[in-house]
């Protein structure tokens, strides 16, 4: 075998582990990806979930005693959201007074 032989050879030898490499790379990449997938989605599954527990507690179709505490969070959390996007009373536009001003 002579020397370009061995060069040729060796060239190959390395394309192939670099394609293997590159395979393999791009599988894990792959699976990462659909772990990633499958992880928001339980994500989603979760929330719908316990949007529903929530519905199902404050209805009455659903009563256990260790639920009653993240109910209730759930509540003061969604109370304190709408607090902060009520309306300032400061913020509105008080009357012009009318009449003549005191001196």
């Amino acid at each position: 075998m002579g020397f370009l032989d061995k060069v040729k050879s060796g060239a190959e030898q390395a394309f192939e582990k670099a394609k293997d490499v590159a395979q393999e790379g791009y599988e894990k990449a792959k699976d990462e990806a659909k772990e990633l997938q499958l992880k928001r989605e339980l994500g989603n599954v979760h929330e719908d979930l316990g949007k529903k527990v929530v519905e199902l507690y404050a209805s009455g179709a659903l009563n256990h005693s260790d639920l009653s505490a993240g109910v209730q969070r759930v509540k003061e959390i969604k109370d304190e959201i709408d607090a902060l996007n009520a309306p300032d009373p400061a913020d509105e536009e008080q009357p012009a007074a009318s009449g003549t001003p005191s001196a």
